[in-house]
C-alpha cells in the first residue's frame, strides 16, 4: 500500500483539522476535543486521545457508546484524510464492539490503521484503550468524495 503525502504532510493534515473542528466544528466538537498523539505514515497509522468528561457520561457513569463511536469514526476519518491527502472522505459502514466500559477522567487512547486504500475506497480498523487495556474495536469502511 503506497502512501501519497510524507509524514510532515500527514501530521500538518491531521493537526490543522483537529483546530479547525474546534474551531468551525460546532458545539459536538468543541466538547469532545481529540489531541495528537502521534501518526505512522509508513504504518498508516494515527493516535489520538480524548479525555473523558461527564458531560459525555451515560447514566451509569461511563463515555456513552455513541460517543465512543463517534471518536472512533473521527479518529478514522482523520486518518484517512491525512494518510492519502484527499479533501474529503465520508464513513459508508462503520462497526463497534464495546469491550470495557470507560469511565469519567479517563485518558482514553483511540488508534487507527489503514488495512487497504484503494482508489475510492478505504478500509480502516480501530481500537480504543485506557491504561493499554482494550475498550473498543472498529472497523470502518470510508469513501473518497475529492
Amino acid at each position: 500500500m503506497g502512501f501519497h503525502v510524507s509524514q510532515e504532510e500527514m501530521k500538518e493534515r491531521i493537526c490543522s483539522e483537529l483546530v479547525r473542528r474546534v474551531r468551525d466544528g460546532g458545539e459536538i466538537c468543541s466538547m469532545l476535543r481529540l489531541e495528537y498523539v502521534s501518526s505512522d505514515v509508513e504504518k498508516a497509522e494515527l493516535t489520538l486521545k480524548h479525555i473523558v468528561q461527564q458531560s459525555a457520561a451515560n447514566p451509569s457513569g461511563k463515555l456513552h457508546g455513541g460517543i465512543i463511536t463517534w471518536l472512533m469514526d473521527s479518529t478514522m476519518g482523520m486518518l484517512s484524510r491525512g494518510y492519502t491527502g484527499i479533501g474529503s472522505s465520508v464513513t459508508a459502514d462503520i462497526h463497534v464492539n464495546f469491550l470495557k466500559g470507560i469511565d469519567v477522567g479517563d485518558e482514553l487512547f483511540i488508534k487507527a490503521r489503514i488495512t487497504h486504500a484503494g482508489r475510492t475506497i478505504i478500509n480502516i480498523c480501530s481500537e480504543a484503550t485506557v491504561n493499554g487495556k482494550l475498550c473498543a474495536t472498529a472497523d470502518a469502511i470510508f469513501y473518497k468524495i475529492s
